[in-house]
């Protein structure tokens, strides 16, 4: 057989996290991200105060140093949503297979039954009944193990498409580059101090 028997399949989908732990988990995501987008908002919102109080190289400056942190924000924000995506896509391919996998129980009793007859069955007149449960066990076999390669197919796909998160730029710049803009105290002194 290509597949897992039944029983091991049916079993999985039973001890796995459950859906409601991965809503969970998807909740959380999606909460991360709200806190992320409250974070560029507010970063910009505070950089344009900066510059709109700051001219000339000084301003330029600010926003040179803090733009590539704006983008990591906003390219962060984008990876978090495509995460809760994937992971609403990967309960979505649970929630399936485990409505569509034979369970434990029935497999469990087609093959008490099957024992039953075979030990109460000297003469082999249970033959029958024996080699259709057998049958039908077969089909719980195909069908649990088709289940199983689909939902493992959409999760590693899922899976895939989550990218590690890039670390944050730093927030830092050549300030030897820009000078201290001179005052006219300080041009009025130094022109005094010329003449003198």
């Amino acid at each position: 057989m290509p597949y897992l028997s039944p029983e091991i399949i049916a079993d999985y989908m039973r001890v796995s996290p459950n859906v409601v732990s991965m809503g969970r988990a998807s909740r959380q995501w999606r909460l991360l991200r709200e806190e992320i987008m409250d974070l560029e908002s507010r970063f910009n919102r505070m950089l344009v105060g900066l510059t709109a109080q700051w001219s000339g190289p000084v301003g330029l400056q600010v926003i040179e140093a803090a733009t590539p942190f704006l983008r990591w924000l906003n390219d962060l924000s984008a990876k978090l949503f495509e995460t809760k995506e994937q992971i609403a896509r990967i309960i979505g391919a649970y929630a399936h297979v485990y409505h569509t996998v034979v369970p434990t129980a029935r497999i469990a009793a087609n093959r008490t039954r099957r024992a039953q007859l075979l030990v109460n069955d000297p003469l082999g007149q249970n033959a029958a009944e024996i080699a259709q449960l057998d049958e039908q066990y077969l089909r719980f076999w195909t069908h649990n193990g088709r289940a199983w390669e689909r939902y493992r197919s959409e999760l590693s796909d899922a899976l895939s498409q989550i990218t590690p998160f890039p670390p944050p730029p730093p927030i830092a710049n050549n300030t030897e580059s820009v000078q201290p803009i001179r005052t006219d105290t300080s041009v009025s002194d130094s022109s005094a101090s010329s003449s003198g």
